[in-house]
């Protein structure tokens, strides 16, 4: 509850009245924004099947039937993830009319890039980024309508204390779950297994996973997911995953935007120009990541080590010159 409260006061600005849920309410980001505080602002919740917002399974998405029921049921707010935000862009730009009703776009689950919320904010889009986890009962962090700062997660939410380890890792105290089955009850802060640091205006930014770091064979650092959400700016890269750990060059698996194919070279040759040297992708090869093949997990995200061990053998050949 002292989530929902949090969060209520946080949009209020907004004067949200009518919500759509977009994600399944199993997941506990929708079932708090778009149940909960809804209820506690006295605004309205609709709450259609998947099928009718466009989505099927975990990660097919068609986005003719989003556009038809957002112009139907013209909401105020949505929640998405990093993926959905990428494509609802695209929508935009080809059909304005899209962001005339809404007022708070929520975008968590994954890091998103800086620039990508700034092209939202000039197609009218309203997108707010936030930041939390199920241990901390979702949301701890969130922009507000009228303080923002894009390429942050905004400022901590009132239920909860956000301190900075000095390895950079996030730790998070106050409203927090007992501990898991099994284990002693949880007293000290929840080691969330992020990266992030707090700027002088006390905006959170978060900078990757501790555990995904990749130091190259050059000894320089970097985390995979700062470059991936950089790649969401280009339309022909619809997921990216990227490994440099122990190599001489960085290796990324991309799965290619149906359409885009002949431009993915030219995307790629400009993402790299927003990148230093060490993060500069080298190689690439095409790959299909889904759930379905066990490389995505239900909400999305790249299971890395899975990703790993299956491309093991083409990402060390790519990198030996057997493949060009």
């Amino acid at each position: 509850m002292q989530v929902s409260l949090a969060l209520a006061e946080r949009v209020a600005a907004a004067n949200i009245q009518q919500h759509l849920t977009l994600l399944p309410l199993s997941t506990l980001l929708e079932n708090i924004t778009g149940l909960y505080v809804p209820l506690l602002s006295g605004a309205c919740s609709r709450i259609p099947s998947l099928a009718e917002v466009g989505l099927t399974g975990s990660s097919q998405f068609s986005a003719q039937i989003l556009a038809q029921a957002i112009t139907q049921w013209r909401p105020h707010s949505l929640v998405l993830v990093p993926e959905l935000l990428r494509l609802f862009v695209m929508m935009c730009t080809h059909n304005p009319g899209l962001v005339e009703s809404l007022r708070f776009v929520a975008v968590g689950g994954g890091k998103v890039a800086a620039d990508l919320v700034v092209k939202s904010h000039q197609l009218g889009l309203p997108v707010f980024e936030g930041y939390g986890l199920s241990e901390c009962g979702s949301v701890v962090a969130l922009n507000a309508p009228r303080h923002a700062l894009p390429g942050s997660v905004g400022e901590p939410l009132p239920h909860c204390q956000i301190t900075i380890a000095p390895d950079g890792e996030i730790l998070i105290s106050g409203a927090t779950m007992l501990g898991y089955l099994g284990e002693p009850v949880a007293r000290s802060p929840v080691a969330t297994g992020d990266l992030g640091h707090f700027d002088a205006q006390g905006f959170l930014h978060i900078t990757g996973r501790k555990k995904n770091i990749q130091i190259t064979a050059f000894g320089r650092n970097f985390s995979p997911e700062w470059i991936e959400a950089e790649a969401q700016l280009f339309p022909a890269i619809s997921r990216m995953v990227i490994f440099g750990d122990g190599l001489s060059a960085n290796v990324a698996l991309i799965q290619v935007t149906p359409g885009y194919e002949s431009s993915l070279a030219d995307q790629l040759s400009q993402l790299n120009g927003r990148l230093p040297d060490y993060a500069r992708i080298h190689h690439y090869f095409l790959a299909q990541l889904t759930v379905e093949n066990g490389l995505l997990t239900t909400n999305g995200r790249p299971k890395r080590q899975q990703i790993l061990s299956t491309y093991h053998t083409r990402i060390h050949q790519l990198i030996a010159g057997d493949i060009t």
